[in-house]
Formats: C-alpha cells, structure tokens, sequence
C-alpha cells in the first residue's frame, strides 16, 4: 500500500518519491485541533472533512471513502486517480 502524508496542497504531496497519483491512502494531519476537548474536537474534524470532500470533488480526484482515526483524517482511493 502507497500512502502519503498531506500538509498542504495535493501538488505539492510526496513521500519516499510516490507522487500523489500512485497512492493507495493519504494521511492528513492537524495539530491544533488535537489540543480541543472532545465534543469541540467532533465537530471540528466533521468541518475539515466536509471540505476535504468538497475540494476533492472542486479538482475532480475520485476517492473511495474518508475516515477519521486516532488524530488523522485518511483519504482513500481504489482507484489511484487523487
């Protein structure tokens, strides 16, 4: 599985030299919000996906689902076009 960690634009995304359009998953990460309480941290999260979403679609990349885990927002693809 190829994966790249996203700070901030798709363009811009490698890892050990896979660019973005050959990876399986993309690990986004955020500090600040870490740092929120629990309740404030959920609605937070449920705000950056929704525009990870809608960016996502604005660029036309085909992703299979988005999943929050442990501090991390993933962004899957089956079919390798992020």
């Amino acid at each position: 599985m190829n994966f790249c960690s996203l700070n901030g634009s798709l363009k811009s995304c490698k890892y050990n030299g896979v660019g973005v359009n050959q990876t399986d998953v993309i690990i986004v990460r955020y500090d600040e919000l870490a740092l929120k309480s629990k309740n404030v941290r959920a609605r937070y999260e449920q705000i950056l996906v929704k525009n990870i979403k809608s960016m996502l679609k604005a660029e036309g990349c085909n992703f299979s689902s988005i999943t929050r885990e442990m501090g991390r927002i993933f962004i899957h693809s089956d079919d390798r076009m992020l």
